[in-house]
């Protein structure tokens, strides 16, 4: 492998995958191994450590995740402190960065609608229980540009 990739997952998009195979070697404890290895799962292989979470990214670079050859993909929220896999004074891979982004009117909706229904979240609100589309889109709860915030780490 010439190169590491990285996929920047956004929070509330289906990473149904992601999720089983966390899931998995957290079960095992695979992904506090001192030492990368590769992980079988349904016939794909994975290597032992969690790029969902900021302490997995640090993790993964106190093993040298990027240079060690194992990884072609790591998926993330947290585009910045992945950037750092890259940053090890061995490391002579130059990771790429890509991001799949659904459209922002879809997503907005989808938002809303898992608002409606996610009694089991912690902030759950029972004000969208019964809120239309519309209202939502003209509440003070509307989303605003959350993306950009995002990817330019100005969160507030």
């Amino acid at each position: 492998l010439d190169c590491s990739k990285q996929i920047h997952s956004v929070p509330y998009t289906s990473c149904s995958l992601q999720n089983k195979i966390h899931k998995q070697l957290k079960q095992t404890n695979e992904h506090t191994q001192q030492t990368l290895t590769v992980v079988t799962h349904d016939g794909s292989q994975y290597v032992n450590v969690d790029t969902t979470t900021q302490n997995g990214i640090k993790h993964a670079k106190e093993l040298h995740l990027a240079s060690s050859g194992l990884a072609d993909v790591a998926m993330t929220s947290y585009l910045y402190d992945a950037a750092t896999l890259f940053t090890n004074n061995d490391n002579t891979v130059h990771g790429k960065c890509f991001t799949l982004l659904r459209h922002p009117i879809k997503r907005a909706v989808s938002l809303f609608y898992y608002l409606k229904v996610s009694t089991w979240e912690m902030d759950y609100n029972s004000i969208f229980k019964d809120m239309s589309l519309e209202e939502y889109a003209r509440s003070k709860w509307c989303e605003e540009n959350w993306m950009v915030r995002f990817l330019t780490n100005e969160m507030k």
